[in-house]
């Protein structure tokens, strides 16, 4: 099956580029299939084509072109590609219209992130991180990036400072600490129920543990199983 990440690298190398460099020649962007979905971790199958399916891509250039960008897309871009739609609503969006994310590299990661990475991060800032919405930034392909402040923006969301690291670390152990005496105490008491959500609930955060121990950001709980038996502890 071809993946979502061919689907978007031939998009973007076939329509996307082109119309850009006939337009606007030497317009400085970075392109790659970022932000959410399971192909931007290249995680997708035949069931991930039943929903919010179809060409999508991120672009990413100055401020002062963002507006002109999506205009030129909106106006040039076909109807389909390779025998998808170009054009689609999505579960978070009724209007169909091109699904080429147009941004800043700010504005971006600041989207999914809700803080500027661009700055320097305090202790709040990286603890207000989710591993999701990091690999929304950093896990995707990137088939483009003329300027490179894509990629220095995921070079400063690569890992947590050593510290930080540290107290993540300490309060995931402290989680399972908590609870790991009441799996037992309810099994004990006839709560069978209660035991296995437990110890289902422990065996999250052991394998976030496991991830973090490997200094990979866990993704949200769908392919956290998936991401952990990738590890080299697994």
């Amino acid at each position: 099956m071809t993946t979502g990440i061919d689907l978007s690298r031939a998009y973007h190398d076939d329509v996307v580029r082109p119309l850009l460099l006939g337009w606007r020649p030497g317009l400085p962007y970075a392109a790659g299939r970022l932000g959410s979905g399971s192909d931007v971790l290249g995680l997708d199958d035949a069931t991930s084509r039943d929903h919010d399916w179809g060409l999508r891509l991120t672009l990413l250039v100055d401020e002062r072109d963002v507006a002109a960008v999506d205009a030129h897309l909106e106006a040039a871009l076909p109807a389909e590609h390779a025998g998808l739609p170009v054009r689609f609503a999505t579960t978070w969006d009724p209007v169909v219209r091109h699904r080429v994310e147009v941004a800043t590299p700010r504005g971006f990661a600041r989207s999914r992130l809700g803080i500027d990475p661009t700055t320097d991060l305090d202790a709040a800032g990286w603890l207000a991180l989710t591993g999701q919405s990091v690999l929304e930034v950093t896990a995707g392909a990137v088939f483009h990036d003329g300027p490179g402040e894509l990629a220095a923006v995921r070079d400063r969301l690569a890992w947590y400072p050593h510290d930080v690291w540290l107290h993540v670390l300490a309060a995931e152990w402290a989680r399972v600490g908590q609870e790991l005496p009441f799996v037992g105490r309810t099994g004990v008491r006839g709560d069978d129920a209660g035991s296995r959500v437990l110890a289902a609930r422990l065996a999250g955060s052991l394998l976030r543990l496991g991830l973090l121990l490997e200094r990979r950001w866990p993704p949200y709980p769908k392919w956290l199983g998936t991401a952990f038996a990738g590890t080299p502890a697994a």
